[in-house]
């Protein structure tokens, strides 16, 4: 047996109410897998009152968790530090996730983890309070260029679940621009886990052609 799945607090105006999450089991941390894009909302507030209704008894994993992902990610991952120079790791709409802060530990350099929801962000700067490697910003992931970084200073961005959050295709191709302009070229790695769709591999697809990445 596990946790009950979590539920997301109903959309204002939606008649639908809560969605139903279908977590993957595990114990540490558990790990959620939306149940369609359009279920979610995009707003700070929204996401804040989610957090705050979940994240009580840790963190909170969207589709699958850095030990899932690690073996087949490393290799791009490595070359993508080791063209670089230097790791800096751009964790886009991060919630709760331990995600950034795992590949941190495996490879090392610095972390800058970005959320729209204000207390979500202290409670991040709480957790790494000590850490001089890694950056908690409150931002927009719609508007990256505003988090005070140069183009091209990281070498990894991560999306974990935060395109499926994203209410439209113009935010979503926000996002892919933002994370474009932040990566170094031509090493720099996106790295998208996201629903396996075909309307979000053409989106990827043709963010990836268009921006180059």
């Amino acid at each position: 047996c596990g946790p009950r799945a979590p539920r997301l607090p109903p959309r204002k105006g939606s008649e639908r109410g809560a969605s139903r999450m279908s977590p993957q089991m595990s114990l540490e941390p558990m790990v959620c897998v939306p149940r369609a894009a359009a279920d979610a909302a995009p707003g700070a507030g929204y996401w804040g009152r989610w957090h705050e209704e979940h994240c009580a008894e840790g963190p909170v994993e969207w589709h699958a968790t850095h030990a899932d992902l690690r073996g087949f990610l490393g290799p791009y991952l490595t070359r993508a530090i080791e063209d670089a120079g230097e790791a800096h790791i751009v964790d886009i709409g991060c919630g709760s996730s331990t995600w950034g802060h795992d590949i941190l530990q495996d490879l090392g350099g610095r972390l800058t983890l970005v959320d729209a929801v204000p207390a979500l962000v202290g409670a991040l700067r709480a957790r790494h309070a000590g850490d001089a490697r890694v950056s908690c910003v409150e931002a927009d992931c719609r508007r990256l260029k505003g988090l005070g970084l140069l183009a091209g200073s990281a070498s990894v961005a991560l999306d974990k679940g935060t395109l499926d959050a994203l209410g439209s295709a113009e935010d979503q191709e926000a996002m892919l621009r933002g994370a474009a302009w932040l990566l170094r070229r031509p090493s720099g790695v996106l790295v998208s886990v996201s629903f396996a769709t075909a309307q979000r591999v053409l989106l990827l697809r043709r963010a990836a052609t268009d921006l180059g990445l």
